[in-house]
């Protein structure tokens, strides 16, 4: 009889467990950024790490990743045009962060638990700001955001 309350018990943990991991990764959102090329000259980029080579005048490129406030761009001429020039930017992504709280009522304990929520942005690299070496964070434009 001990054995079957016991079995019970493990079972019914097991799929909280995974009831919890199903709901957490169906919540989790993805933060993504798209880079333009709007230049007349080919860019090598880097976001966040990944590197993308020889992008096209007017092409662009998209980087995806956990659910993060911000993302690290870097832009510079490819080699071999006869043209200098790059750029570092800390573009914005816009991001709901996690939340969670417990609620008592009757002595019944009652939690939650908000996985952070990504969004996606656009940045347009100019000839300017590859001249310049211009890191303003604000010219990244919010695309889209994601709403729970």
């Amino acid at each position: 009889m001990k054995k079957s309350i016991f079995s019970k018990l493990f079972i019914l943990l097991l799929l909280l467990l995974m009831f919890n991991l199903i709901t957490l990764s169906i919540g989790d959102e993805e933060s993504s950024i798209t880079v333009v090329n709007k230049t007349l000259h080919y860019l090598h980029i880097m976001i966040g790490g990944t590197p993308f080579t020889y992008i096209a005048p007017d092409k662009a490129v998209t980087k995806t990743s956990k659910p993060v406030s911000e993302m690290q761009v870097y832009a510079l001429y490819s080699p071999g045009q006869g043209i200098k020039g790059t750029v570092a930017i800390m573009a914005p992504v816009p991001y709901q962060g996690a939340s969670q709280g417990c609620t008592c009522t009757d002595g019944d304990p009652e939690c939650s638990y908000t996985p952070p929520v990504g969004g996606s942005a656009r940045l347009e690299i100019t000839p300017e700001m590859l001249a310049n070496g211009t890191s303003r964070a604000a010219m990244a434009i919010p695309a889209t955001t994601s709403s729970t």
